[in-house]
């Protein structure tokens, strides 16, 4: 008699057992580390560990006949138990795989919304963010407020002491900027030596004590140049708050107007709009 029972595992191992009576010599089918054997005194055993490393040593024929259907039994436990074994680890490695993904994937976004050089949001994950305050503002009716921040003379910075001492000004700026912020404030690259702050949940007045405390600690920054030399610099700051229903782009173009006030009133200081003469103002060495 020859009963055959196969099984394929997902990882794509193949069991296999083989049951044959009437054999006069010592006998073995493996099935996954289940051993069965023949004895010379017609015994036939069935053992091995099974999952938990639990011994196994069932005797499954007495008497010149072998009880198959024990047999079989023992063999169905045991290829439950595998694939019950198996199912978890691949549910694990899947679980495991997703988590490895997803953080990926979250490593991935925040590389692609910061600016390389300073560190900072880039300008297209800054405007994201503000088209995200437009949106709270309208659904809560809380007001924000937006800085562009410019350095000051900073061609100059270049010209003189080069790019790599420019390079270095700007993320002096940027530790500066992230120094003097709020914990629920976003300051991000918006072009070349422009900055653009977000103030969330903050009018003008308010926001302006914010940004003269940046204006403050900027000047009196110092940055050391790759050849040693000491460089100071400076900022214009131009400061607006949203007025409802006004788009994003109207709110950033009037901040540009009140920076550009800014430089042409002396460089180093806070200007707001449509208020120019709101405090905060500041006015620098």
């Amino acid at each position: 008699m020859s009963d055959t029972s196969t099984g394929r595992d997902p990882g794509a191992a193949r069991y296999e057992i083989r049951l044959k009576g009437h054999l006069d010599s010592r006998w073995t089918a493996w099935f996954d580390g289940l051993s069965l054997t023949k004895d010379s005194d017609g015994t036939t055993v069935v053992s091995g560990l099974m999952a938990d490393q639990a011994a196994l040593n069932l005797v499954v024929h007495r008497g010149g006949q072998t009880d198959y259907p024990l047999v079989l039994g023992v063999v169905m436990y045991r290829l439950s138990i595998e694939l019950s074994r198996r199912k978890d680890e691949l549910v694990l490695e899947k679980r495991r795989a997703d988590e490895a993904n997803l953080t990926k994937t979250r490593v991935l976004a925040e590389l692609a919304s910061r600016d390389e050089l300073t560190g900072l949001f880039n300008r297209r994950h800054m405007s994201e963010l503000l088209a995200q305050q437009r949106m709270a503002c309208q659904r809560s009716g809380e007001g924000f407020a937006v800085a562009l921040v410019d350095l000051d003379h900073f061609k100059r910075i270049n010209d003189i002491h080069g790019h790599a001492a420019g390079d270095s000004v700007l993320r002096a700026f940027a530790e500066q900027a992230e120094a003097a912020m709020r914990g629920t404030d976003n300051v991000g690259r918006w072009g070349g030596e422009e900055f653009l702050i977000i103030y969330p949940r903050s009018t003008a007045h308010e926001a302006a004590q914010g940004a003269t405390r940046l204006c403050e600690r900027v000047a009196a920054a110092v940055v050391m140049t790759p050849g040693g030399q000491p460089v100071t610099f400076t900022v214009s700051i131009g400061l607006t708050e949203h007025v409802p229903p006004e788009s994003v782009e109207a709110m950033v173009e009037r901040a540009d107007r009140a920076m550009y006030q800014a430089k042409s009133q002396g460089r180093n200081r806070v200007v707001t709009q449509p208020d120019s003469t709101a405090t905060g103002q500041y006015d620098g060495p």
